[in-house]
């Protein structure tokens, strides 16, 4: 089976997969990867650039891109409305 790597960037952060894992659809586990990622990193984010380069030991053969803007940062309290008392 075939090995690729996976290397994620996040804004400006690059990580470089020097492990890589044995797939047999390489387009199937970066769109699972990237659902995993975009999970663990939006909320509480103004603004994420994503992305994961998928590549063999001969080069890239994938890219998938994510981004998010959001005009309010996001916070746990979104949706609550106050209530006023009655007195």
């Amino acid at each position: 089976m075939p090995r690729y790597y996976l290397d994620t960037s996040d804004n400006e952060n690059f990580v470089f997969d020097d492990v890589g894992v044995e797939i047999a659809s390489f387009e199937r586990e970066a769109s699972r990867a990237m659902a995993d990622f975009a999970k663990d990193v939006l909320l509480g984010s103004e603004v994420r650039n994503l992305a994961i380069e998928v590549r063999d030991d001969a080069g890239p053969v994938l890219r998938v891109v994510f981004a998010s803007r959001s005009s309010t940062p996001l916070c746990a309290d979104a949706g609550r409305r106050a209530i006023p008392l009655a007195g």
